[in-house]
């Protein structure tokens, strides 16, 4: 398949399975090099949260106060997850000079969007309006989540 991204004229390689098998994601770079082409492994840069997620109130909320089954782009569980991925490519990319970056895919593909074409603008979920409130020192802070943007 990479020879045949490469002949075809391709300068770029970007599959959207694998990015967390760096056995495998090493492989597809050295085959890259072989054959002249760059290499981003496709992520998808949103995280699935349980239903029970811990700490609660994480969950990605929209301006209309509607959760979606993501985790807050304020969790650490989403941060700790994009970067234990994107650390081992980099790890990788130091021997294989045809892994260039990942491709992070902001889109919102989980259910419950409203519509929403991508993950994240601002999320209005528990964790960050706990921390607006703190940081500008509000008294008395609306809690309806629907009416805080």
């Amino acid at each position: 398949m990479v020879k045949a991204t490469a002949e075809a004229g391709f300068t770029l390689l970007s599959p959207r399975r694998g990015f967390n098998k760096y056995e495998e994601v090493r492989a597809v770079a050295n085959w890259c090099e072989k054959y002249g082409i760059d290499y981003m492994p496709w992520m998808r840069g949103s995280l699935a949260a349980p239903g029970d997620q811990r700490p609660a109130g994480q969950k990605l909320m929209w301006a209309n106060g509607r959760q979606q089954p993501l985790w807050s782009p304020n969790s650490g569980e989403l941060w700790r997850w994009l970067t234990r991925h994107i650390v081992e490519h980099a790890k990788i990319s130091v021997h294989c000079r045809r892994l260039v970056g990942v491709f992070l895919d902001f889109e919102n593909y989980a259910p419950g969007g409203d519509k929403q074409p991508h993950c994240y603008g601002l999320s209005y979920d528990d964790a960050i309006w706990s921390e607006f409130v703190r940081d500008q020192r509000i008294s008395e802070p609306c809690t309806d989540p629907p009416r805080r943007a």
